[in-house]
């Protein structure tokens, strides 16, 4: 069961929106709110596994709701339903942590189908928002990009089905490997890559078409895979907390091995520094707490890897 609150100051829509969920058996409206404030008291008293938040908020703005929101409950996704589709909207979303964005005149179908996505640990874009995002995101990303003619055969078949949406499990299945070489291969392909996380991975895979089905599946917007964390873009740290910049980098480790969303090889001190978008001093002393906790443990020539209790 899919627990959701929803978050809009139209209660017209609001209510149209919770009647469609109802229709759903997998689905269960746990709340409503109407301002950014009624959402994060709903948040911590319902503990939805996804957000539908709108941008227009009065008050606080769904972007800043969203951006507080994933700080609280780093599980739960925020999927964005707003009749805003500028770009800097998209974008300012996305980096605040939402795992997708549609708009409000986007069918039902769409909207439940988007839902289903991040309710799944994917990431989903409308119609229209998709296109313009994969515009502007070679940009931001750095330059010049790494080839993926770097990646060997078997590393090229796992990319090309994490751009499909295939969870790590489903990589094995395909390919007929145990669970752990999948995932020692979508570590390297995050390295050489330089991608902060799989969606990053994925979008690049786009950069040049895969030899995969994805590509002669028509879709209304852009759905990409699973992401081992809740924002799409650099997870970026508060500079006006009181809290040290490592400190708030080895949290979010933390948070996310707890979770069991960060498991295997942890990514380079480079791919940390890139994205929580920190000095890699910070990043080194962040692994450093880690390994002091006995979360992590460090190989020589190999990097750090997650600790499984025995």
């Amino acid at each position: 069961m899919t627990r959701v609150l929803i978050v809009d100051d139209h209660p017209v829509f609001r209510d149209g929106l919770a009647g469609l969920l109802a229709t759903l058996p997998e689905v269960e409206v746990v709340g409503t709110a109407g301002t950014a404030e009624e959402a994060l008291v709903a948040l911590r008293e319902t503990t939805p596994d996804v957000v539908l938040m709108d941008i227009n908020l009065p008050g606080a703005s769904g972007v800043e709701a969203t951006r507080r929101a994933s700080q609280i409950a780093p599980a739960t996704a925020v999927l964005v339903i707003s009749m805003v589709d500028d770009d800097d909207s998209v974008f300012a979303a996305l980096a605040a942590g939402a795992r997708g964005y549609v708009l409000k005149g986007a069918s039902a179908a769409e909207i439940t189908a988007a839902l289903r996505t991040v309710a799944a640990g994917g990431a989903v874009f409308g119609a229209g928002i998709a296109s313009r995002m994969l515009a502007r995101t070679p940009a931001r990303l750095p330059s010049p990009l790494p080839r993926q003619d770097d990646l060997t055969t078997r590393e090229r078949e796992v990319l090309d089905l994490l751009a499909e949406g295939a969870s790590n499990r489903q990589i094995a299945r395909s390919l007929g490997v145990s669970l752990k070489t999948v995932q020692n291969h979508v570590s390297r392909i995050l390295d050489k890559l330089q991608a902060a996380d799989r969606t990053q991975a994925a979008l690049r895979a786009r950069g040049v078409p895969p030899a995969s089905r994805l590509a002669s599946r028509p879709e209304p917007g852009l759905i990409l895979p699973s992401v081992p964390s809740p924002g799409m873009l650099a997870h970026v740290i508060d500079p006006d907390s009181a809290v040290p910049p490592y400190e708030q980098v080895a949290k979010m480790l933390r948070d996310e091995i707890a979770e069991g969303t960060l498991i295997g090889r942890i990514p380079s001190i480079h791919t940390i520094s890139e994205h929580h978008r920190v000095s890699h001093r910070t990043a080194a002393r962040a692994l450093s707490i880690l390994k002091g906790e006995g979360m992590i443990v460090s190989v020589p020539g190999q990097g750090h890897f997650v600790r499984h209790p025995r």
